[in-house]
């Protein structure tokens, strides 16, 4: 929780959270982009379930309580398999707006992951 001296308690030490607000357009493509990750995360396990697959591959969670190694799991299907409404597959300038904008939404919330820099995202 923050506190009046803009800090941050997490985990038994303190952090500074930076407090600062995105723009309009950013909050609503963050929430368009967590719309479609949670409509493909339940259309993928749906599908691992009905084509009894490893159950590990079952996508569970929030994207914000996932830790590093089965985000960059669910975010390596997510490029891999989202489709828009006709059932195409997204240009590959949507799924990179789709992955900023899911970061976006993670920072917003104090998860501070980067898909495209941490090492533990090289899958993505």
């Amino acid at each position: 929780m923050l506190n009046s001296s803009g800090f941050h308690h997490v985990h038994g030490s303190l952090r500074i959270v930076f407090c600062f607000s995105y723009a309009e357009t950013s909050k609503k493509k963050a929430l368009w982009a967590l719309k479609i990750f949670k409509q493909w995360k339940t259309k993928h396990n749906i599908a691992v379930k009905a084509d009894g697959q490893d159950p590990s591959e079952v996508i569970q969670g929030s994207i914000l309580k996932m830790n590093k190694k089965h985000l960059s799991f669910a975010l390596c299907c997510f490029v891999l398999e989202v489709t828009n409404e006709q059932n195409e597959i997204y240009p590959r300038e949507t799924l990179y707006s789709l992955l900023m904008s899911l970061q976006i939404y993670c920072h917003s919330h104090g998860v501070y992951h980067h898909f495209l820099s941490d090492s533990e995202f090289t899958d993505v």
